[in-house]
């Protein structure tokens, strides 16, 4: 949550047009999210963060809940398919006591904008972004020898299947006024929307997988580029969360050594650095990195 006010302050812009702001939040485990509300107090006790609690705390100290920002959050609960929906509060996370990088997210768009914003938060625990989320301008997944020599290949309709409903879950929601209406009260078609941003927050399974690790750059590469190309939306701001687990030196634990977390953020930090250099014109720029790692130790 700390994270995400970070990326906050980096990319907030005030608005100026009427249209209903809508933001993708998409990712595994860590976008779903599991800080429990009975943590937000423990904020307090540090200097640096507790005046967060003026912001996630009303006046009865009660967990804030948004007037004007609203959510659908398309997940699996229980090996179920699951969809939540409402104004931004605590509960789209984990379960209805728990929140993801939603919750400030969504309080400081409310505070941002005087229009409506909606979030449509596409988020399911242990996928990869080289199988799961594989997008298509990166091409078949080519299986590392360990895998076919284990019989472990995955099969074809396995590879991107989370992408294309991350895509169909976002399509159905803004399909048209009536699906719109049914999550923001009072949506005004005539105004319309427009797609504000999207955030990635998403990591550990490509981090446990060195061949997927090794094609980490690339795919996040064309995970932007095609998420873009989708949406029409070649300047759409993009925010890359950086995986936080193990703090700001993960190399000096005791335990998981065997796992390159270092590796891994440098991966995800040079898929934003190089994504200017390798796309066309109207693809570059508003594409950022936010490292969370300097704040797993406040939350751990």
């Amino acid at each position: 949550m700390i994270a995400v006010l970070t990326v906050l302050s980096c990319y907030t812009v005030m608005a100026s047009e009427k249209p209903l702001k809508v933001y993708i939040l998409a990712g595994q485990s860590n976008m779903q999210g599991s800080a429990h509300f009975r943590t937000f107090k423990a904020i307090g006790d540090d200097p640096k963060t507790s005046a967060l609690l003026n912001v996630i705390l009303d006046q009865n100290g009660a967990p804030v809940v948004c007037d004007n920002a609203w959510i659908t959050y398309f997940t699996q609960q229980n090996e179920r398919d699951t969809v939540l929906q409402g104004k931004i509060k605590v509960g789209y996370g984990f379960d209805h006591e728990r929140i993801g990088p939603e919750y400030a997210f969504g309080i400081y768009m409310d505070k941002a904008h005087d229009e409506p914003v909606l979030i449509i938060k596409t988020a399911w625990g242990g996928k990869s972004l080289a199988v799961d989320f594989r997008p298509p301008s990166a091409g078949p997944y080519v299986p590392s020898l360990k895998e076919k020599d284990d019989g472990n290949v995955p099969a074809k309709d396995v590879v991107g299947h989370y992408y294309r409903e991350m895509i169909r879950d976002v399509r159905a929601t803004l399909i048209n006024a009536e699906s719109i209406g049914k999550i923001v009260p009072g949506y005004d078609p005539e105004q319309g929307y427009e797609l504000a941003g999207f955030v990635w927050f998403q990591g550990w399974n490509d981090m446990c997988n060195r061949h997927h690790l090794e094609q980490y750059t690339e795919n996040m590469i064309h995970f932007i580029s095609d998420v873009r190309k989708e949406f029409n939306k070649p300047d759409l701001p993009f925010i890359v969360g950086i995986l936080g687990v193990y703090g700001i030196d993960p190399d000096s634990r005791k335990f998981d050594k065997s796992l390159p977390v270092s590796d891994f953020r440098k991966a995800q930090f040079a898929a934003v650095e190089q994504y200017d250099q390798k796309v066309s014109e109207p693809y570059r720029g508003n594409v950022i990195a936010v490292d969370s790692g300097p704040y797993y130790e406040l939350v751990w």
